[in-house]
């Protein structure tokens, strides 16, 4: 309770823990609880910093090499997060979840094969464990093994017939499959079993895949009138609404979602662009919050960009949207609007050049028609 009174003044906190480390050697849970915080604050080195530390001094303990993983895949180093979750399944060898997270990395690096027989170590200690049940699914479908993964799924929902994850599982490979009809049933199964967040998202999202758009709408409804806290669906909503370009209804929708976190960096970029769509003036305001709180995502620099270029200030405009594309080389859209940028400051053949590059993608987006258009301008 210490610590929960302190985590909002992180300094405090991990000076506190520093004193209960010295105090108490012969246990990491203040490092391990040190390492969290950083991670919550989104200090990944120092993090890493801290799990090293812990590694080093607790090298037997699982729960510190679960810790030092996380804090690896977290820092994108994903092949030390590999030797670290080896050894993990060395030290902690009866532990599922050891063999879970191995499963994990290995399948991010692309080796199925160990993965599949990692998940598969897991579920021989634990039958009943949901996560690699499904992971083990997916590892199926995702190598083409549509069979093996169904037969995997009609065998848990003989086992756990109370349990939603058969029905899940089932509803992943339909949707991998393409058969729409079949996969939102499935999920509907799964949904009325275990009404549950995750499961709601997954329902929503073949309902629309099955371009059945009003019955989705209708179970999100219902789920926000009993679960009015549950952002993740607000937040899944409003972006449906973006991708149809229903920008009153993304609005709208980012309205409610950042009324319960403000600093939601994704849906303030969002409702900014939204904003912007709608051409209300305090788009700017909401783009420069999501700026303050992530200056170097690609995301938040282009739809601040656009907005300032919009505001016709083509200098700071040009600024934003070259840094975007340079962090995101492969963003075609990003890319397009750094185009609109360099032909209003009057560089119209480098402007050609970023629009031939964004259009040889092949990427569809959005303002796809109004990019050909204004190559074939910039090309006469």
């Amino acid at each position: 309770s210490n610590l929960a009174a302190l985590t909002n003044d992180k300094s405090e906190a991990i000076k506190w823990l520093e004193t209960a480390q010295r105090e108490n050697p012969t246990t990491p849970d203040p490092l391990l609880a040190m390492a969290r915080l950083h991670l919550q604050a989104r200090d990944v080195p120092k993090a890493l910093e801290v799990a090293k530390d812990a590694a080093e001094k607790y090298p037997q303990k699982g729960e510190v090499l679960d810790m030092l993983g996380q804090v690896q895949l977290a820092n994108k180093e994903v092949d030390a997060a590999l030797a670290t979750y080896t050894k993990l399944t060395q030290v902690d060898e009866r532990s599922p979840s050891a063999h879970y997270r191995l499963a994990s990395v290995q399948a991010a690096l692309g080796k199925l094969g160990p993965a599949t027989q990692s998940l598969k170590q897991a579920l021989q200690l634990r039958p009943d464990y949901i996560e690699a049940t499904v992971a083990l699914a997916a590892l199926y479908a995702r190598d083409g093994r549509d069979t093996d993964a169904q037969q995997l799924a009609s065998s848990m929902q003989k086992r756990f017939p109370q349990s939603a994850t058969g029905f899940l599982v089932e509803g992943e490979v339909l949707l991998k499959q393409k058969k729409l009809p079949e996969a939102v049933k499935a999920i509907e199964r799964a949904y009325s079993i275990d009404p549950t967040a995750p499961v709601v998202m997954k329902l929503l999202e073949v309902q629309f895949a099955a371009g059945e758009a009003a019955k989705a709408q209708a179970v999100a409804e219902a789920w926000l009138k009993q679960h009015p806290d549950d952002v993740a669906v607000s937040e899944y909503l409003a972006q449906r609404h973006l991708a149809i370009s229903d920008y009153k209804g993304a609005a709208s929708r980012y309205e409610v979602v950042l009324n319960k976190q403000p600093n939601n960096v994704q849906a303030l970029n969002n409702y900014a662009w939204a904003l912007g769509q709608l051409k209300n003036p305090k788009a700017l305001e909401y783009a420069q919050k999501a700026y303050v709180l992530q200056g170097e995502n690609p995301s938040v620099l282009d739809t601040l960009g656009v907005l300032t270029l919009q505001a016709g200030k083509t200098d700071r405009a040009l600024d934003l949207l070259r840094k975007a594309a340079d962090l995101a080389p492969e963003a075609a859209d990003i890319r397009y609007h750094f185009a609109l940028a360099l032909a209003k400051s009057g560089n119209k053949d480098q402007a050609r050049a970023e629009l031939e590059r964004a259009l040889e993608s092949g990427q569809q987006f959005p303002e796809l028609a109004a990019a050909q258009q204004m190559l074939g301008e910039l090309r006469k």
